[in-house]
């Protein structure tokens, strides 16, 4: 679980990598950026992942009430200009920088 931020073509490419690694990929909107949730094997059922979220926050007491958190999970879709990053291509910079609605003009 981790917090990427949206709207830029590293977000795709993020989220592309990630589904190319893992089972299951799972986003969050949260102020801007996405939390991330990731895991091998099928996605949790909602009574499941009810029940860990409510065990968590009972345990932690989360800033951020997890179950709450829980009911905007969501898939996100991926354009098919996002690459996969790897050791050699990884410009995390550059992407950062560029929006998704980004064109290049003639």
């Amino acid at each position: 679980m981790f917090n990427v931020h949206g709207g830029t073509r590293l977000f795709e490419s993020t989220m592309k990598t990630l589904k190319s690694v893992f089972g299951h990929v799972e986003t969050v909107p949260a102020a801007g950026a996405y939390i991330t949730v990731v895991r091998n094997g099928p996605p949790l059922s909602v009574y499941e992942a009810t029940k860990r979220a409510e065990a968590r926050q009972a345990k932690y007491k989360f800033r951020y009430d997890l179950r709450i958190l829980l009911q905007g999970r969501r898939k996100v879709a991926i354009g098919p200009r996002a690459r996969i990053l790897t050791d050699d291509f990884a410009p995390v910079n550059l992407y950062e920088s560029i929006k998704k609605s980004n064109v290049k003009k003639k």
